[in-house]
C-alpha cells in the first residue's frame, strides 16, 4: 500500500465518522454504524507505509480513537435498544416561515 491510499483510507474513515454524527435517528445510527465499523477495521488492519510523514500518521491515531469512542459509545446505545420515542431535529426556519404563511394565507381566503 503506498501512501496516497493509506491517506484516502484515513479519509474513508474520517467521513464514515462524520455520516454516524449526522444520523438523526436510531436506525439511520445502525445502518451507519456498520460503515463506521468496516472502515474502522479496515483502516486498523492495514500497515503503514514506511515512510509516511509524521502529520498523517498522528491523524491516523487520532482519527482511529475517535472512531473506536464512537463504535464503543454506539455498542452501549445498541445494547440499551432503540428509545421509546426520538426528538427530532427541528425545522428549519424558512420551512417554518413557508407554513406560517401558508395557514395565514389559507385562513385570510378561507380554503
Amino acid at each position: 500500500m503506498n501512501t496516497a491510499e493509506y491517506k484516502d483510507e484515513i479519509s474513508t474513515l474520517s467521513d464514515a465518522i462524520g455520516s454516524f454524527k449526522a444520523a438523526v435517528n436510531f436506525s439511520e445510527r445502525e445502518a451507519e454504524a456498520d460503515r463506521l465499523g468496516r472502515a474502522w477495521k479496515r483502516l486498523a488492519m492495514i500497515e503503514q507505509p514506511k515512510r509516511l510523514p509524521v502529520y498523517y500518521r498522528e491523524r491516523c491515531d487520532r482519527v482511529l480513537n475517535q472512531a473506536a469512542e464512537v463504535l464503543n459509545n454506539w455498542h452501549v446505545e445498541f445494547n440499551a435498544g432503540p428509545p421509546e420515542s426520538e426528538d427530532r431535529p427541528a425545522p428549519p426556519a424558512k420551512a417554518m416561515a413557508d407554513t406560517l404563511r401558508f395557514c395565514r394565507t389559507t385562513k385570510r381566503f378561507g380554503v
